[in-house]
């Protein structure tokens, strides 16, 4: 019988990504994962490495992501996910293909211990090294521990090794949950920021457990959890499951003109598949340039006043903006508009409010952030990230339809609305969330 389990979330670990608290058979302390649609693959850092008990396998990884990338061992072993002191809070299932990234950018995780992606197994290929094993004289020829022959490559060799390598696919993490009929075939995310929350009265230690830097992961049955939503439900049709992967139409700034969303350059279908994806490990929303150029511009039309607002935020490049949170009066901002194909074929409206494109208290306190960027030689495709998500109750349904649906319902609590002056006060925030039932 399938159950559903509240996985508690906080952004504080992976620069405004949320992370979800797992554990591994062996390891003393728990480890926070980034919580990935926008991949499959699992994978702790190589610290770690001597601390577990597992099975080892002939079977590589080398994965990279839009930002940072790794390469290591591919083992098996038990993992839990949630909090093992509370039995709805937690589950836990074995074998799970657990990679070590022995060779990873130092930016990959940020101050994560590593990723769960939940897209689906085409974007989870591992490599079986035996033949190279074979060659090198490990024996027996299993990849972990990490061969010394490999330990002493560059990491361009490492990388060619391995993908010249027969590919094996590997069964990801929510896959094998879902086949052993721990959870049903749909998870939702509850979550309210996609920048951390850095208030003036906030002590950094306080961050980790500050309401609005939590969330919830809903692993099965999220529609059960009526405390959560308004039942209120846009669906959105997954048209490929390489990543959620789904159609954008157009968008547009509330009360203007639509602007029409461009297909996906026939060079980048094999790789990139859709115009457009659901990531919940983007903390942004990506437009193309040109999309990203014409909706700046009906934001300026709007308010002439908003251009100086806008003028630092004109490309992502890495590293989080801010300007004085005064300058930002989110009162006079309009709703941002997009238009997707629903799962009937005709139209689903989703909307960004200017309390979630526009991060308080971020990256600084009394700062704010804009969260709708472009990206350099970026192709036509559009990245809803988590500034979409902090909208909405968000369910990623892989049980309807022939790649799932996504479903889009207004919370029951949205404490990003609160006044800041109620942001400020931890012990305030607290309350509200324990009068509404959330986890802290």
């Amino acid at each position: 019988m399938s159950k559903s389990v509240l996985v508690p979330l906080c952004n504080e670990y992976a620069n405004g990504d949320f992370t979800a608290t797992v554990s591994l058979v062996g390891v003393q302390s728990p480890l926070n994962l980034i919580i990935d649609t926008g991949s499959s693959g699992l994978a702790i850092k190589h610290c770690h490495v001597n601390k577990i008990n597992v099975v080892a396998t002939p079977f590589a990884q080398h994965l990279a992501y839009g930002e940072g990338s790794w390469t290591g061992p591919v083992v098996q072993t038990r993992l839990t996910i949630g909090d093992k002191r509370l039995p709805k809070y937690h589950c836990h299932i074995d074998k799970v293909f657990v990679a070590i990234a022995q060779n990873d950018n130092p930016h990959t995780f940020a101050q994560a211990d590593g990723i769960i992606g939940l897209a689906y197994e085409s974007l989870n290929v591992a490599h079986d090294l035996t033949a190279l094993l074979d060659e090198l004289g490990v024996s027996p020829n299993k990849t972990f521990p990490w061969p010394a022959a490999l330990s002493k490559s560059s990491e361009a060799s490492i990388k060619h090794r391995i993908l010249s390598s027969p590919k094996r696919p590997l069964t990801p993490y929510f896959d094998l949950l879902e086949n052993h009929d721990v959870v049903a075939n749909q998870f939702a995310f509850v979550v309210h920021r996609s920048s951390i929350y850095r208030g003036a009265n906030i002590q950094k230690q306080q961050e980790v457990s500050h309401p609005l830097n939590t969330g919830i992961l809903i692993l099965g049955e999220p529609k059960e959890h009526k405390h959560l939503h308004q039942d209120d439900f846009i669906n959105v049709k997954v048209v490929h499951d390489k990543y959620y992967n789904i159609h954008i139409r157009s968008i547009y700034v509330e009360g203007q003109e639509a602007i029409a969303f461009p297909r996906l350059e026939s060079i980048h279908i094999e790789n990139y598949v859709s115009n457009g994806i659901v990531d919940s490990g983007a903390s942004a929303i990506v437009f193309p340039r040109l999309v990203f150029s014409a909706l700046r511009q009906q934001l300026i039309a709007h308010n002439s006043e908003f251009e100086a607002c806008l003028a630092p935020f004109k490309c992502f490049t890495g590293k989080e903006v801010g300007i004085a949170i005064d300058q930002v009066k989110l009162e006079q901002w309009p709703n941002i508009c997009i238009e997707v194909d629903s799962p009937s074929g005709s139209v689903s409206k989703l909307t960004l409010t200017p309390n979630t494109y526009w991060q308080t208290h971020s990256p600084c306190a009394d700062q704010i952030a804009f969260k709708i960027t472009t990206l350099n030689d970026w192709p036509n495709q559009g990245i809803l990230g988590l500034p979409l998500l902090n909208n909405y109750f968000t369910i990623f349904n892989r049980s309807k339809g022939q790649y799932g649906q996504i479903e889009f319902a207004n919370k029951t609590f949205s404490p990003h609305l609160l006044p800041d002056e109620q942001h400020r006060s931890l012990s305030l925030s607290q309350q509200h969330f324990k009068d509404k039932g959330h986890l802290t």
